[in-house]
């Protein structure tokens, strides 16, 4: 096997001299290599930054002190490191990858200096556990051991796997390299790997079906190996397509990262990247190196998904203890599809089972459903929703410009990508009657539900009412047609404290007149079904529906917190108490200044302020 190798090496070795061979010019001051040679974008750049230049030398230094230690190691080591820093050099370039610039730019200079950190903390690591199993070797001898078939194998029981990360990521970037690497181990793996970089970089896949078919063959055979066990790919199951390799990198692959090239080239290899087990196991499945500029997603892309990831509605479950592996596993694959495949992404659109599905409705996005739940809800719904507009109008002028697709294609494929990557906010269209109430443009609209039939009966939602405090105007419809002036939520908050809490002036106004119970309060912590507020000092610990401290409010401890004079005025008019307490002891005038669970009212200043304070306080104060 190392003889077939030969040649290879011997032509790598060439290669290889401006990094670790050649003499430095200035070595105390420049790169490993003579900078007046520079003629790549990446020599230019290390040539052209001191951080660089010193990186460069450090990585010089600690790759031939790693070879040096694969030298003295029996086995394929000294090869193995030497291919995969061949492939390293190779994949240097993607920095550069995507710019706009002739000349090395910051932000491919940031990137080299980054793969250069981390490739030298890597080539580290190998050239510390080859040298401890050298230490191991003399170990044994002094100790008068003799030395077994399999003692050095299960010293460097690790390092195959190691040394095999950048030829499944390089496999196209360096892909003799990286075949001249899997060839090197007979583990899974490797057969594994060597599989995929011939049927997928070779100019003829055919000259090589039958070798192809032999280490597909063993990998299947590996039942000793859990993911080859539980997949139980058949070498029958290997039609010569590169479709048909899906399961055997699920089953054997680990989770090596393949190229993002690949996944675009053969955008079907992306199922391999899918979450199966529901648990932490599902972090050793194939994953994508997509970190080039050339893949990247537009800034809007991270807008949005970091509004969402900041809140969500509450759609993502911060229980889920290992399920967050397969919900990371999902994440990922939808953000590879989206960088890579929008073609895939129309596939799903045209598929006959997914004709039904409202997710690829233009009109449906993250959090829409949701919104329609309360008022605050759909406050911050807008914001969500004019960032998932400027992230679907930029993905789709990435669409058309690098896959050629037509607007309206562009445009479908960019909502199916974000929706995807965003399942778990959505919840399919809205409930009518409730879209109806809260927005004017509604189809159908708001008469045409109440029409169809008498007001549903809520349970563990928001009110109805509670709900036309986004759009007072349907208010009058909703009493009429009998909506209780006073339903509660699930933590016993009306109406009247909704539409305090929103300063919704017109709200209240219509509330009173219909008789709502000015000083009823909110249930008390102990009374919400579901209530699991954080421990103190744990803010990461509540698990429940809701992580409420404060209950017993009423509609002017909301007004106090939140709304203008107006609103306050109005309540006390009615009758409001301002001695009531909440379950801590607050009153409204607490809640006004910032004493309770929310700080102090941000509308009020000045002699608006005075005039809260003095009508707030509890007579006898």
């Amino acid at each position: 096997m190392l003889a077939r190798l030969a040649p290879l090496a011997a032509a790598l070795l060439l290669m290889c001299a401006p990094l670790g061979v050649q003499a430095a010019v200035n070595a105390g001051e420049g790169p490993s290599f003579n900078c007046a040679a520079a003629a790549t974008t990446v020599e230019k750049a290390i040539c052209g930054d001191a951080n660089l230049s010193a990186l460069d030398r450090q990585m010089n230094e600690t790759y031939q002190q790693a070879v040096q230690a694969a030298s003295s190691v029996a086995g394929p080591w000294k090869e193995a490191v030497f291919l995969a820093q061949r492939i390293w050099l190779s994949q240097r370039s993607e920095c550069f990858l995507g710019s706009s610039h002739d000349a090395p730019d910051s932000a491919g200079v940031i990137c080299l200096g980054q793969a250069y950190e981390a490739q030298v903390e890597r080539v580290a690591l190998i050239g510390d556990s080859l040298r401890k199993s050298q230490q191991n070797i003399l170990l044994r001898r002094q100790n008068h051991v003799i030395e077994q078939p399999g003692d050095v194998d299960r010293d460097l029981k690790f390092l195959p796997g190691q040394l095999l990360r950048p030829a499944f990521s390089g496999m196209l970037a360096a892909p003799k390299a990286a075949e001249g690497l899997f060839r090197l181990f007979q583990t899974t793996e490797a057969r594994l790997g060597l599989a995929v970089v011939l049927r997928v970089t070779a100019s003829d896949p055919k000259a090589h079906d039958a070798e192809i078919r032999q280490l597909l063959t063993k990998v299947s055979e590996a039942k000793d190996d859990e993911n080859v066990a539980y997949f139980s790919p058949k070498p029958e199951g290997y039609d010569g397509t590169i479709g048909s390799l899906v399961i055997f990198m699920r089953a054997a692959a680990g989770s090596a990262e393949f190229p993002c090239e690949m996944y675009e080239r053969h955008p079907e290899l992306i199922d391999a990247m899918a979450a199966e087990f529901g648990s932490s196991q599902d972090g050793y499945l194939p994953n994508a190196d997509c970190g080039a500029r050339a893949y990247a997603l537009p800034g809007s892309v991270f807008a949005i998904e970091q509004a969402l990831s900041a809140f969500d509605g509450g759609a993502f479950d911060r229980c889920t203890g290992t399920m967050g592996s397969m919900y990371r596993r999902r994440v990922r694959l939808a953000d590879v599809a989206m960088q890579v495949a929008p073609r895939r992404l129309l596939a799903e659109a045209a598929d006959p089972d997914e004709k039904n599905n409202s997710d690829h409705d233009l009109r449906i996005m993250p959090l829409l459903a949701w919104s329609y739940d309360s008022p605050w809800n759909r406050q911050k719904f807008m914001a969500i929703r004019d960032l998932f507009l400027k992230a679907r109008t930029d993905l789709a002028v990435m669409y058309r410009g690098r896959y050629g697709l037509k607007a309206d294609e562009a445009l479908l494929a960019a909502h199916i990508g974000l929706n995807n990557r965003f399942d778990w906010t959505l919840r399919g269209r809205p409930n009518a009657l409730r879209a109806a109430i809260m927005d004017a443009d509604a189809k159908p609209s708001l008469a045409e539900v109440l029409a169809s039939g008498p007001l549903p009966q809520i349970v563990d939602a928001e009110p109805l009412l509670s709900l036309a405090v986004a759009r007072p105007a349907s208010l009058a419809a909703l009493l009429a047609a009998g909506a209780p002036v006073d339903g509660t939520n699930p933590i016993g908050k009306t109406p009247l404290m909704t539409a305090a809490q929103f300063n919704a002036l017109e709200a209240v106004q219509a509330l009173l007149k219909a008789k709502a119970a000015v000083n009823r309060q909110s249930l008390a912590p102990d009374r919400i079904e579901g209530n699991d507020p954080p421990g103190e000092g744990d803010m990461q610990s509540a698990c429940g529906t809701y992580a409420i401290t404060h209950g017993q409010r009423t509609a002017l401890m909301y007004a106090a917190a939140n709304a203008g004079l107006p609103v306050i005025e109005a309540l006390l008019a009615a009758g409001a108490d301002t001695a009531l307490k909440d379950s801590t002891g607050l009153t409204a005038l607490d809640y006004l200044e910032g004493r309770g669970p929310v700080p102090a009212n941000p509308l009020l200043t000045g002699a608006e302020l005075a005039t809260a304070r003095t009508l707030l306080t509890p007579r006898g104060l």
